[in-house]
């Protein structure tokens, strides 16, 4: 094996100890959990980078997450948000299971993609988890997951703007952009959903799911 082989082994054997102990049931050590499986992310690729050593092969693979568009088509959102967060493309193909599954496919290379795809994974459990735990029916369950996505979206702009290198490390490499492009996939769906109480509250939620506060209040603008 390669140092280079061994430096991502390392790597990869921190991350999945990261995200195993974001299935915790303390909701503080999950958060810390992801968010230090992000820096970590952050701080292989610098080294990457300096060493020259990055294996920049675009990759394409799908998450393990299947699901349906009309009950469970918030996972898609989630996707989206997680991917261009970890130097990842994400689309959609069909399921296993009928005509109107899904599951998404992440672009890039392959460290980011099996990081992203474990994040993803973990997000959507705690997501469902949450879900369950409310009793919502599927019209609520829809509003709560895209307010969800959209608080995460919020929370990966404010941990870029308190770590400005993770920020700059984290962007999605021209090669995963330019692979992408290649695909010529039509423009998505706009996605469905009301601004209700359950929304609102997805939003709160997946803003404080991914980090805790940093210091003083933390509201969400619910858009």
């Amino acid at each position: 094996m390669t140092s280079d082989e061994e430096r991502r082994d390392n790597i990869i054997r921190k991350i999945k100890g990261c995200l195993a102990r974001s299935e915790s049931s303390n909701q503080y050590e999950a958060i810390v959990s992801i968010t230090k499986a992000r820096e970590l992310m952050a701080q292989y690729k610098i080294k990457e980078l300096e060493l020259g050593g990055e294996d920049r092969e675009v990759v394409a693979e799908y998450t393990d997450v299947n699901y349906t568009k009309r009950y469970s088509c918030w996972i898609e959102a989630i996707t989206q948000v997680v991917a261009k967060n970890n130097r990842c493309q994400s689309y959609q193909q069909k399921g296993v299971g009928g005509q109107r599954t899904r599951m998404g496919v992440l672009l890039g290379f392959k460290t980011d993609v099996f990081t992203t795809k474990e994040i993803i994974s973990f997000i959507v459990m705690f997501v469902k988890g949450r879900i369950a735990a409310e009793d919502l029916d599927w019209i609520e369950a829809i509003n709560y997951g895209y307010g969800f996505a959209r608080g995460l979206e919020q929370a990966y702009l404010e941990q870029n703007q308190y770590d400005k290198t993770t920020a700059l490390v984290m962007v999605i490499p021209e090669e995963v952009k330019t692979a992408y492009r290649e695909l010529k996939l039509g423009a998505a769906q706009k996605a469905r959903y009301e601004i209700d109480d359950n929304y609102k509250n997805g939003v709160k939620e997946g803003l404080n799911y991914l980090k805790p506060k940093i210091g003083g209040k933390n509201e969400p603008k619910i858009t």
